[in-house]
């Protein structure tokens, strides 16, 4: 009798002592969510408008690759759509998509220069070469630096078993770095 008296006193207080946590969390997680999810938004603008520029050179650098026969012409359709992608990212993406898509166009740029590198083709033609080099050659991604370190700490704000239940019920999302092709020059 006394364990059943005993239990019954037990359960509404297990209860009420996991709501007041629950409740606490919210409340102690939610400002410094907010406060690191709008640090990476204001470090993600100065450098989605690097990228724009630096995007800009791998669309002129495809361009002129594109015509050219051989294995760099699917390479080409690939990087056009993924260009026509971070266009719609930019219009109206969540910051999730647009980095995502920056990723993406990184990956292509490197494979775009790797494989007209080896390309007879592309490097028998001097514009083209010329275009890919350019592209090659970009560091404008200087922001990349602040936007990653803005991430890390966004992550580590989402960390902890409490903290992550909380950061996914209240929609604060996993954003990804920026995958700079090299470390930008400061």
């Amino acid at each position: 009798m006394r364990v059943l008296r005993a239990v019954r006193f037990l359960i509404p207080f297990l209860i009420v002592a996991v709501l007041v946590v629950a409740v606490v969390s919210v409340f102690s997680a939610r400002p410094d969510l907010q406060n690191a999810k709008r640090n990476v938004s204001v470090t993600w603008h100065p450098l989605a408008g690097e990228l724009g520029r630096r995007y800009v050179l791998l669309a002129a650098a495809n361009q002129k690759v594109q015509p050219l026969p051989g294995t760099t012409r699917a390479l080409a359709d690939e990087v056009n759509a993924a260009l026509a992608r971070w266009r719609d990212a930019q219009s109206g993406g969540s910051l999730t998509d647009q980095v995502d898509t920056a990723n993406e166009l990184e990956d292509f740029g490197r494979r775009l220069v790797a494989t007209a590198g080896a390309s007879p083709r592309v490097q028998g033609d001097d514009a083209a070469k010329a275009a890919v080099a350019k592209f090659a050659a970009d560091r404008s991604y200087t922001g990349s630096v602040a936007f990653d370190a803005a991430v890390a700490s966004y992550h580590k704000q989402r960390q902890g078993p409490l903290r992550h239940i909380v950061a996914t019920a209240l929609g604060y999302e996993e954003i990804p770095a920026y995958a700079s092709p090299v470390p930008p020059s400061t």
